[in-house]
């Protein structure tokens, strides 16, 4: 919402409505990539694992063509088979 608001602002036809660009724009912008930033560092601080649904319980590993098998489990293709 911020940086919408921001941008409308921005949008005024005379110059002197819209926002200062040194001590409005510049701190909104600096306090928003301070948000994403952190965000980012968050996601990428992650595991790196797969999500434990994602493997084949029989190969261990991703599964690349998942199916759900007579148990109502789901395993991958290869596994089903072999």
């Amino acid at each position: 919402r911020e940086l919408t608001s921001l941008a409308l602002c921005c949008t005024e036809l005379r110059g002197k409505d819209r926002p200062d660009l040194k001590d409005q724009i510049l701190p909104a912008l600096e306090s928003l990539k301070k948000i994403a930033d952190k965000a980012r560092n968050s996601l990428s601080g992650g595991s790196k694992q797969p999500p434990t649904h994602f493997l084949c319980p029989l190969l261990k590993d991703v599964m690349n063509e998942p199916c759900v098998a007579s148990d109502g489990y789901t395993y991958d293709r290869r596994a089903i088979e072999e």
